[in-house]
């Protein structure tokens, strides 16, 4: 038998399995099956097969080895993002121990962000450390591998600027804070918390990046630093250490304030672009420097020159939709707090406050000797907290039973205590003797038994008195009185500033009570400006249009975007657990590096992402109007799906499919021990490498 392929002009050939015979003496063929259809492998395995050839499948000649099988996919996606940015030789130009260790490092941070003890040990169910030759890595290694690259933390952010800043552009910067697990760090102080942790210890860095948002560099604050006090510094760095003798600084309302623009006109080449903040800008508009009239025929108009702000143009910008939201944001707030102060005027009617120190003695007084240990209070001025530390309590409660057990294990042990029969009578009688021993159950056998304890029943009995004294602490706090003027102040105080318009607020605090309004003048002026604010720069018109400077000042939006990730999307910086500061700032600058390798990954994945892939419009839009996504990107967001059909991604989402790419190691069967291995990677479906075929499109 054999395989004929036998042409078909202006179509595909036609495969037939044939068979040659002997008829009166003659070669005759026929046909036995039409091979067509099947696949050209099937088709070439029949075919050897014929031949005489022993066709064996993998698994009869290769095995993979015990705990050979590693994800592969996502890592090999990030080294090949780190290969295309040359970012081994952007840390070093020579390859030693270190530089492959911080590529592990940054690689890793963007795989699966842990600590550095975790890092040591989950990177090992991967295909990384093998990959970069440091699978026998330790904790210890990666500390001074951390210390090695902030020595060289300099040379690093200088090659970045080389590569991603240019003469006459724009120098993006933003201040942030991360808080810490710990307080020994000279860098841990109580500052400004813009990650939302209050009154935990946190460290301040600030991240300077290009007009598209690529990180260059990244310093390090403690962490009451002010935003204004980092600036300086930023500029410096850019000018002296990075060689740009000409650039636009951008940065926001609270970053460059006026004795930084005083500073920043005495340096030549130094220009910048800011905004006013909310109080200027009310001053602006009440003294008639603001043509808001102007509003009714266009969104955005530069203000002609002002006498305070000589040397510098004013470009004045209102949204319509932002004009609204803050408008109802503020109703909304004025009637919350107008809602608190009348339960304030109740309480005071009613005496429900009383002095929080007497509260404090009755609740411990309730507890009694017995419970105190195991009770905590927490006062506030309308009501109380109790919580039980219950682990400890039924520890307590069944301290003398565990210990008449214990003595039961003993005899057991020592064989003058045997049988089911007579271990189950012993036990019983020992659970019997107290009451909480009807609280635990226990499991005999031949040799022995188990006892457990059912700790929530056994909290309920114990504090069943405790609970019906609070109740009487509790209606006796409400009957208290709430009386003078510092205590009503006090309170008054607190509700105002909850949500921070206490400006909107006039008040009249007596002793027996206060009364209140809103400013309504105060509150005209305020939404005389919604929506509107002012950009204003050292640029003149000639270097840069007033629409192009609203865009630029807009673009600090790729900076909060890399701050983002920084903390809570993909980098995850926080939580800090260094105490030497060294360590805090490598790593930092650590996260900083991954950044810069997601960034250009995101950007090379966008046809896959949730992502707008349309950026060219983004310098063709209304400066002013709120940001609209392109319908492509919109059916994304609806769909879930890709033009194709095919599932839309998050980085995170993209990566983990990747990683269904498995890279075994593999031996010959039968092999002895000594013989080496090979690698043997699963093959990429078409979505997983169009992956890797946009990877390809990176560019340092």
């Amino acid at each position: 038998m054999y395989i004929a392929k036998i042409p078909n002009r202006g179509s595909p050939p036609t495969f037939l399995l044939r068979e040659g015979y002997r008829e009166g003496g003659k070669v005759q063929n026929r046909t036995l099956a039409n091979l067509t259809r099947l696949p050209p492998e099937a088709r070439e395995a029949l075919r050897r097969s014929l031949a005489g050839e022993t066709l064996l499948s993998v698994a009869d000649v290769v095995e993979v080895l015990p705990d050979g099988s590693r994800p592969h996919g996502h890592v090999q996606a990030v080294l090949m993002a780190m290969k295309r940015l040359g970012f081994a030789e952007l840390v070093a130009s020579q390859r030693s121990r270190f530089r492959d260790l911080v590529v592990a490092m940054v690689a890793a941070r963007i795989l699966m962000p842990k600590s550095k003890l975790a890092t040591t040990r989950v990177w090992q169910a991967t295909s990384l450390p093998t990959e970069l030759g440091v699978a026998d890595a330790s904790e210890d290694d990666l500390y001074r591998t951390m210390d090695w690259v902030l020595e060289r933390q300099g040379a690093i952010e200088k090659r970045l600027a080389a590569r991603h800043l240019e003469e006459n552009g724009l120098a993006l910067y933003d201040l942030t804070s991360s808080y810490f697990e710990g307080g020994t760090c000279p860098l841990a102080a109580l500052g400004y918390p813009r990650d939302g942790k209050k009154g935990k210890l946190q460290v301040n860095y600030g991240l300077l990046t290009n007009r598209q948002g690529v990180p260059v560099s990244v310093s390090v604050f403690e962490g009451n630093t002010s935003d204004p006090k980092t600036l300086l510094p930023q500029v410096l760095e850019v000018r002296d250490d990075f060689g740009i003798e000409r650039f636009v600084l951008v940065g926001d309302r609270g970053m460059i304030m006026e004795k930084h623009i005083d500073a920043l006109r005495e340096m030549e080449g130094v220009d910048w672009i800011t905004a006013f903040n909310s109080q200027t800008l009310r001053k602006l508009a009440s003294d008639g420097g603001l043509q808001m009239d102007l509003f009714d025929e266009r969104n955005l108009f530069e203000v002609s020159s002002h006498p305070d702000f000589q040397g510098e143009r004013l470009v004045a910008c209102r949204n319509p939709d932002l004009a609204e939201r803050r408008a109802k944001k503020r109703q909304a707030l004025l009637e919350a707090t107008v809602q608190e102060l009348e339960k304030v005027q109740g309480m005071i009617d009613r005496g429900r406050l009383r002095d929080q120190a007497a509260v404090r003695a009755a609740l411990e007084e309730a507890a009694g000797w017995k419970l105190r240990p195991y009770v905590s209070c927490h006062v506030s001025e309308d009501d109380f907290e109790v919580i039980i530390d219950e682990q400890g309590l039924v520890a307590a409660w069944t301290a003398t039973i565990r210990a008449d057990l214990e003595g039961l294990h003993g005899l057991i042990r020592r064989g003058k205590l045997q049988g089911r029969e007579a271990i189950g009578r012993r036990v019983r009688a020992v659970l019997g003797r107290r009451k909480v021993g009807q609280h635990m159950e226990a499991k005999i056998a031949d040799d022995g038994f188990e006892v457990s304890a059912d700790s929530r029943a056994i909290v309920a009995e114990a504090t069943a008195p405790l609970q019906r004294k609070l109740e009487t602490v509790r209606r006796r706090m409400r009957q208290g009185a709430l009386h003078g003027q510092v205590a009503i102040g006090v309170r008054v105080g607190k509700v105002i500033n909850k949500y921070k318009i206490a400006k909107h607020f006039i008040l009249d605090i007596r002793q027996d009570g206060f009364d209140f309004r809103i400013d309504e003048d105060k509150v005209a002026a305020e939404a005389a400006v919604d929506g509107v604010y002012v950009i204003r720069t050292s640029l003149p018109k000639e270097r840069m249009d007033s629409e192009e400077t609203v865009r630029s000042y807009k673009r600090l939006s790729e900076v909060e975007r890399a701050i983002r990730s920084f903390m809570t999307v993909d980098i995850k910086v926080r939580p800090i657990h260094h105490s030497a500061e060294r360590r805090v700032r490598a790593h930092i600058f650590l996260c900083m590096l991954a950044y810069y390798v997601q960034y250009h990954m995101m950007g090379a994945w966008r046809p896959l992402l949730f992502a707008d892939e349309d950026q060219e419009i983004k310098a063709l839009r209304d400066p002013v109007a709120p940001a609209q996504r392109s319908e492509s990107a919109l059916d994304k967001v609806r769909t879930k799906r890709l033009p194709d059909g095919s599932p839309a991604h998050s980085f995170r989402t993209l990566l983990d499919t990747l990683s269904a790419l498995v890279r075994n190691t593999c031996r010959r069967r039968e092999a002895p021990a000594d013989e080496p291995t090979f690698h043997m990677a699963t093959p990429p479906d078409a979505r997983q490498q169009r992956a890797y075929d946009l990877l390809t499109t990176i560019r340092a």
